[in-house]
């Protein structure tokens, strides 16, 4: 049994595209051998046209992967490895128990925390027989991201392909407690998820409500950034408040100080929040709950409308995964 079969191509050559164009990430998958499996997503102009005109450049890159995946390159702890200009990428295992990988997603590349200077490759430029300034123009064309900000897109595709290969996979699983398993790899997915709807978004609190189909009562899962005795005594009822709204609705709401809804005017009782996004999280139209973020009055940050479709689809990731 493979990934190929398990997943099928065509459906996660589809999410890892929507990954991509969510975290501006390029990413490809391949197999156990590093033979690809799908084609790159968001490749940057450094890959797709300025290396691509340069044969021995070309098979550079061709070696560029960790040696277990039939590279030059050794990785570290993180599972990251760095390319011949200094790159960072990261690698994503996509298991079906804790022993049996079935492929891999190479995250990047991408500059880690800041841009080196033009005088780091002068000397690169110089062995290659490149020109300094098209060189370092494509290069500061790359995505520039936190280390954290990597580590939490790890994480979430992790969690996605593995939540999708042991739903695939649980058909041929006859063992006791197979559904509180199932809950628990929920549980897990949509924390990594608020983890990295923050780094995406930018948000400073937030949360993401399930909601309990016998009480028609939403309550927090996870959260960050919120009172512990505001997450206890949370219960907000279908069709009540913002996120009850939303939730009956099964329609994300943006909230600035040019965009009000006369619906939910009512609702809005914290003074201390500046923006704030709702979203549904949805199994096809089947609203499982909401996952709201919020950026306070001293933060730099104010969400837009362009924010709220990229956090949508997002959460259709994850409504795939959960599907």
């Amino acid at each position: 049994m493979d990934f190929k079969n398990l997943i099928g191509l065509e459906a996660w050559q589809e999410i890892q595209n929507n990954f991509s164009a969510v975290t501006q990430i390029p990413m490809r998958t391949v197999d156990l051998k590093g033979k690809p499996l799908t084609k790159p997503s968001g490749v940057p102009h450094l890959c797709s046209d300025y290396i691509a005109g340069f044969p021995h450049l070309l098979k550079a890159c061709s070696s560029c992967m960790p040696t277990f995946l039939g590279g030059n390159e050794q990785v570290d702890s993180h599972l990251s490895y760095s390319c011949f200009l200094g790159l960072r990428n990261f690698i994503a295992a996509l298991r079906i128990d804790q022993y049996t990988p079935l492929a891999y997603v190479i995250i990047g590349p991408v500059v880690l925390i800041n841009y080196k200077p033009k005088s780091y490759y002068e000397k690169i430029a110089a062995d290659l027989n490149l020109n300094i300034n098209d060189l370092y123009s494509a290069v500061t064309d790359v995505k520039l991201s936190s280390f954290n900000s990597m580590l939490s897109v790890v994480e979430l595709i992790q969690d996605v392909g593995n939540y999708l290969i042991k739903a695939a996979y649980k058909t041929f699983e006859t063992q006791i407690g197979t559904g509180n398993l199932q809950l628990d790899k929920l549980n897990r997915l949509l924390q990594v998820f608020l983890d990295v709807a923050f780094q995406v978004s930018g948000a400073d609190s937030g949360s993401i409500m399930l909601l309990d189909k016998t009480s028609k009562e939403l309550s927090i899962l996870t959260s960050k950034g919120i009172e512990k005795e505001i997450i206890k005594n949370s219960r907000i009822k279908f069709g009540e408040g913002i996120s009850g709204t939303v939730a009956k609705e099964n329609t994300p709401i943006l909230i600035n100080d040019r965009i009000s809804h006369n619906r939910i005017k009512s609702y809005l009782t914290r003074p201390g929040l500046k923006t704030s996004m709702v979203l549904p999280i949805r199994v096809k139209e089947d609203v499982l709950g909401v996952i709201n973020l919020n950026t306070s009055q001293g933060s730099q940050i104010a969400f837009s409308p362009n924010d709220l479709k990229i956090m949508d689809r997002l959460v259709d990731l994850v409504s795939v995964a959960l599907h």
